[in-house]
């Protein structure tokens, strides 16, 4: 019967609206848990970080991880932050890095504290680079089609020359104001 059970939450997962996806894992993972115990969810919680939502994915990152805390799994569930800090900007989930800083600071050491550190300045320089490339693509888009022989010069239509530019601009008009 609780095999039965397990197996109609399993084909739900993928019958179920996206938006609906997040609370039916919930409850996935409270009776997987309450079936067959806390390890047997790991499969489920890897299921469900595959195909959710980045948002909600990160959340069942976090308590996965938490679960593996609780469990003695300390490298498992260092390995689940490091998963999900793919999906976390800096800038963005905050909080999610301060969680794994605390993680850090009461279950590593100072090699694994500096390793978080090196995986968020690489995660910033990735997410810095998308932002940088997203402006580029914008202000090509924006840009007026003059039809000038300058247009024409190698690197005219360069992403960062065009940011660049438009940096200078801007600081050049915020002098006199200052």
């Amino acid at each position: 019967m609780a095999r039965y059970a397990m197996a109609v939450y399993e084909r739900a997962t993928e019958a179920v609206l996206p938006g609906e996806m997040y609370g039916l894992f919930n409850i996935y993972i409270k009776k997987g848990a309450e079936i067959y115990g806390v390890p047997k969810t790991r499969q489920i919680y890897e299921k469900a970080i595959e195909v959710l939502t980045e948002e909600n994915a990160r959340e069942m990152c976090l308590r996965f991880a938490k679960m593996e805390t609780k469990l003695g799994e300390i490298d498992r569930a260092r390995a689940i932050y490091a998963y999900c800090s793919q999906m976390c900007d800096p800038r963005v989930t905050a909080e999610f890095w301060q969680t794994w800083k605390e993680f850090e600071v009461r279950h590593g050491n100072e090699d694994t504290m500096r390793e978080m550190l090196r995986i968020k300045r690489s995660v910033q320089a990735t997410y810095n680079t998308q932002v940088n490339m997203m402006s580029a693509q914008m202000l090509s888009a924006v840009s007026n089609v003059s039809g000038t022989v300058a247009e024409f010069a190698p690197g005219a239509k360069d992403g960062m020359r065009m940011l660049e530019a438009k940096a200078a601009q801007m600081a050049h008009l915020e002098r006199p104001a200052q």
